[in-house]
């Protein structure tokens, strides 16, 4: 008889998010934006409880607004960045540039910002791009990224759903081992720039845990309604 130590598995869980935006222009849906999700300790945590069948995927869609613009300009190869105000927090070591547009990169920076506005962050390594005056600047989320990160939430529809977060309609799948999670933004609501969003299990703005984390920069500015979808892929690897 030969006996399997399983703890010695070779095999790993794989697991992966995309994010989708969708604007609906007559009666279809089309796409403009992809990007890719970070799970934050919280969700990884809450997550691991799928086996037992203890798991309760959270619905809740968290928006924040928050973000700063640059200063100045910041030509290609540009190893400054000067911004109106301070975007890191505890622990942050990068930034990204113009989220949601073709001219987005991830810049790393050294030290803490100087100054008392505007913010001067050194960079590691010389831009990519050029970036203009009033260009969007965010900070790159992490894993250890909490609801204490979250900075500027907004309530989706302060008329009608106060203190409230935007809830998924409902989802599919898309496969083994997939899921897609779907929320809805009608024209009216939330007409303001999507810098982040992330997933929460308690549906009032400002509570629960925050379970998965991105940079988006979706401005959502000409009424139309929008449809976001968070594609979930577990895979054995």
């Amino acid at each position: 008889m030969r006996i399997v130590d399983c703890s010695r598995s070779r095999h790993r869980l794989g697991l992966s998010c995309l994010w989708t935006v969708y604007e609906k222009h007559g009666s279809l849906y089309t796409p403009v934006l992809r990007r890719k999700n970070i799970f934050t300790n919280d969700g990884l945590s809450q997550l691991a409880s799928a086996p037992s069948g203890s798991y309760a995927a959270p619905v809740n869609l968290v928006i924040d607004n928050g973000g700063t613009s640059l200063y100045s300009g910041a030509s290609l190869g540009a190893l400054v960045v000067e911004t109106n105000q301070r975007v890191d927090i505890a622990g942050d070591t990068q930034l990204v540039l113009e989220p949601g547009t073709a001219s987005q990169e991830l810049v790393t920076f050294v030290g803490t910002p100087t100054g008392s506005g505007p913010y001067i962050y050194t960079l590691s390594a010389g831009t990519v791009y050029a970036h203009s005056t009033g260009a969007l600047v965010a900070r790159q989320v992490n894993q250890n990224d909490t609801m204490t990160s979250v900075t500027s939430e907004i309530q989706f529809d302060p008329t009608d759903a106060p203190n409230q977060r935007v809830v998924s309609a409902g989802g599919y799948s898309g496969g083994a081992g997939n899921w897609v999670v779907q929320f809805y933004v009608t024209g009216n609501q939330a007409l303001t720039t999507f810098t982040y969003i992330g997933i929460s299990d308690s549906n009032t703005v400002g509570q629960g845990l925050l379970h998965n984390h991105l940079v988006l920069g979706y401005i959502h500015n000409s009424g139309v309604d929008v449809m976001i979808d968070g594609s979930l892929t577990l895979s054995n690897i």
